[in-house]
């Protein structure tokens, strides 16, 4: 017989591993960083710095236009996704959300922030038609890359002396680019694009009956102007430095110097942002023309110094946009902002044990849209048996208990079994603590909405319970020790935490600063791993 769910009496669904992207290991990505910084120093120390200095310092106020053609090339191809979604998203939308997710491209690989844009732009459109938009956008962006590189390369090769080596390898890449942008431009009206959304919606828990429309050729001749305005604006930008720096302003040169550095990234793509490649090859290509050494890594550089304000811009308005642009989207959409927000919490704040909160709009719509109901599996009952069991093994008389993020009520549900003379759950969403009260209210049973970090209890608790909540104070730590100091005479708080990435810095400051009595782990058939510890009251002194 097959495993069934008592209350229903349906059959128990089947778990399920949750899809993972491949991720490079830590340890490799920070070797790649730092041959990357080390190629980048070796190409600063060719030349004086004095002569640098003085060559930066020859761009002069214009330089200023180096900042602002990129910004048009930004919003060209914002505007191209904006057709392709045929109108349906704002357009500034868009482009927010590019400049965002471009910031962090620059820095992971080209990739680490399409799962944002996906996230975000899903909370307006279904997350297949995102996916199918993302990836034409994606196809026709280095299509249009591609064939541009090509022409020049082919207007370039004739021009220019080149070592036969060079000028053999920049051949075939250029053949090889040729073909690929054509390719591209094919590829997009396939149903191609829509398959990839609808298999990304079901690996993250979706379902789609139908495909994304395919995109049509008249449709396609109206975005691709976009992507080669983009890209002209671009070699625009190299032809603006060239003349800054002492050159011509010729743009058949300049798009013969974009064509090599793109050919330059493509070898150094496992280096971030092709670090210390694009100022090598920049430099080569100085002293190709006879326009100076120190005029060319002035040129890498000032490029390099774009690039890095453009993330910071895109940082800051991605964490603005937490609190302004995101927040304007419907309270119906689907849940989104999380994995961008996640990348920067793991890397930036996660290993210091600094708290993530987040704000009651976004757990009210993630309860009122069932997310949470996936904690009453059996696959989470393991850690919340842990924690009912401690609390009844070593209470000899019933207790009082405040269970802290109590959600839904699903902890609350297995609780109830062990006797206790006082309950109070407390939860920062008031759609958790409706559901949990309209489920569960007694005359010994109380649900609250408050924030825990706000809250203070009329009288001592013996029991504090920390339920996969500790880690959404502003400071864990700090809170937990007022926590622990409001406890009752032999009052305990238990405190379960999953293991992750994100949680092990809070983890480990909690280890250092408080005495554990007793801690138990608890594996499912998932791998999820919890580690549910007790920490006893305060001795007095």
């Amino acid at each position: 017989m097959s495993a069934s769910d008592p209350a229903t009496n349906a059959p128990a669904p089947t778990p399920s591993r949750r899809f993972r992207l491949p991720t490079l290991p830590k340890k490799l990505d920070s070797l790649f960083a730092l041959a990357g910084v080390a190629l980048l120093v070796w190409v600063v120390s060719r030349y004086p710095l004095a002569d640098i200095t003085a060559a930066s310092r020859a761009l002069g106020p214009l330089i200023g236009l180096v900042l602002l053609v990129p910004l048009g090339w930004h919003v060209s191809s914002a505007a191209a996704v904006w057709l392709l979604f045929e109108r349906r998203i704002a357009w500034r939308k868009i482009l927010w959300a590019r400049l965002a997710a471009e910031a962090y491209n620059s820095l992971l690989f080209s990739v680490g922030g399409e799962p944002f844009r996906v996230r975000f732009l899903s909370r307006f459109v279904p997350t297949d038609e995102v996916v199918a938009v993302l990836l034409r956008d994606r196809v026709l962006d280095m299509a249009s890359g591609y064939l541009v590189s090509a022409t020049f390369l082919a207007i370039g090769l004739g021009r220019y002396p080149l070592p036969a080596a060079m000028r053999a390898s920049l051949a075939v890449y250029a053949a090889v680019t040729a073909a690929l942008g054509l390719a591209g431009l094919l590829l997009v009206v396939t149903r191609l694009p829509g398959r990839a959304g609808a298999l990304v919606r079901r690996l993250v828990g979706g379902s789609t009956t139908t495909l994304p429309p395919t995109l049509s050729a008249r449709a396609l001749l109206r975005v691709v102007p976009f992507y080669f305005v983009s890209r002209a604006l671009g070699v625009l930008e190299i032809a603006v430095l060239l003349r800054l720096l002492g050159g011509g302003f010729d743009m058949r040169e300049a798009g013969f110097f974009d064509a090599v550095l793109n050919a330059a990234g493509a070898l150094g793509f496992f280096l971030p942002g092709a670090l210390g490649v694009f100022e090598g090859t920049s430099l080569y290509l100085f002293k190709l023309l006879q326009l100076g050494g120190p005029e060319g890594i002035a040129f890498g550089l000032v490029r390099r110094a774009r690039m890095i304000l453009f993330i910071i811009v895109g940082v800051v308005l991605h964490w603005l946009g937490r609190r302004g642009g995101e927040a304007s989207a419907p309270a119906t959409a689907p849940a989104g902002r999380q994995a961008l927000r996640r990348w920067a919490y793991t890397y930036l704040r996660a290993p210091f044990g600094i708290g993530r909160p987040q704000a009651v709009t976004q757990w009210d719509d993630e309860y009122a849209g069932g997310k949470w109901r996936k904690l009453d599996s059996a696959a989470q009952l393991g850690h919340y048996a842990l924690i009912a069991g401690y609390v009844g093994h070593f209470f000899a008389t019933p207790p009082s208990i405040v269970d802290v993020g109590c959600g839904h009520g699903r902890l609350y549900e297995l609780l109830r079994r062990t006797p206790y003379r006082r309950y109070v759950g407390l939860d920062i969403s008031p759609e958790a603590i409706r559901q949990a009260t309209a489920a569960f209210a007694r005359d010994d049973t109380r649900f609250e909405v408050a924030s825990f970090e706000a809250w203070r209890p009329d009288e001592p608790f013996d029991v504090v319970i920390f339920n996969e909540s500790i880690y959404y104070a502003k400071d864990p730590v700090r809170e937990l020790e007022r926590w622990v100091e409001l406890l009752a005479p032999g009052g305990m708080v238990v405190l379960s935490i999953v293991q992750s990435s994100m949680n092990a810095g809070v983890a480990r400051r909690i280890r250092s600063r408080f005495a554990v009595a007793h801690l138990s782990r608890v594996r499912n058939e998932l791998g999820e791993t919890w580690e549910v510890s007790v920490i006893p009251a305060a001795q007095p002194r």
